[in-house]
């Protein structure tokens, strides 16, 4: 939905001051348009991309909207927030995630005396396959508290970063409107280098 110039006054409104008030009433009334307002009301240009997206179509499936069950509420409407303004579509790859699953995650590239060691039954042990977590508690993942949530865009295509770079451009638009501090496992340290080392998680996002 296309945000007019009254709604971002709206959402300015609370933190103007009433000569700002007052200013901004004046360029409403002479007709200025949304960037001019959306200038003078401090939004900054990713706030600003996600004022004026235009519909896109995008929906989620029964899939991804099960596995979004449970997650924080806070992200959960920054994830939603991001699909309504995102220029690639994307889809949920997993939420909250079970003890099972972290153990399962755990032995990946680990022997079953390494499992052992940090509590994960020796069952789970998969040597010949490579690591997928690098936690020291394999039950430290913040999938676990339902603060975290992969996404990946759709179609998936793992080969072109470029896809992914583009759901992050929705994900902290959206998280910059609605006040919400995210972090990004391609982008760890938040420098906007993405992909450096140890930021490989370009699906992940949490609080």
């Amino acid at each position: 939905m296309t945000v007019t110039t009254k709604e971002i006054f709206d959402h300015m409104r609370p933190n103007l001051t009433d000569s700002q008030v007052h200013a901004l009433y004046k360029l409403m009334e002479e007709g200025a348009d949304l960037d001019t307002i959306a200038q003078f009301a401090g939004v900054s240009p990713i706030m600003s991309t996600a004022f004026t997206s235009k519909p896109n179509g995008f929906k989620f499936g029964a899939t991804s909207l099960k596995r979004l069950e449970g997650i924080n509420p806070r992200l959960r409407k920054v994830v939603d927030r991001a699909l309504e303004i995102a220029e690639e579509d994307f889809m949920v790859i997993e939420g909250v995630r079970s003890k099972e699953q972290c153990f399962i995650n755990y032995g990946k590239g680990r022997t079953a005396e390494q499992c052992l060691t940090k509590g994960v039954p020796a069952q789970y042990a998969q040597p010949k396959l490579a690591k997928v977590t690098w936690l020291n508690n394999p039950l430290s993942s913040k999938h676990v508290t339902g603060h975290a949530v992969d996404l990946v865009p759709y179609p998936v295509d793992w080969e072109d970063a470029t896809k992914f770079d583009k759901v992050a451009k929705a994900m902290f638009a959206a998280a910059k409107e609605l006040g919400v501090s995210i972090r990004w496992g391609a982008d760890w340290d938040n420098d906007g280098k993405y992909r450096e080392s140890g930021e490989y998680d370009s699906p992940h996002f949490e609080i």
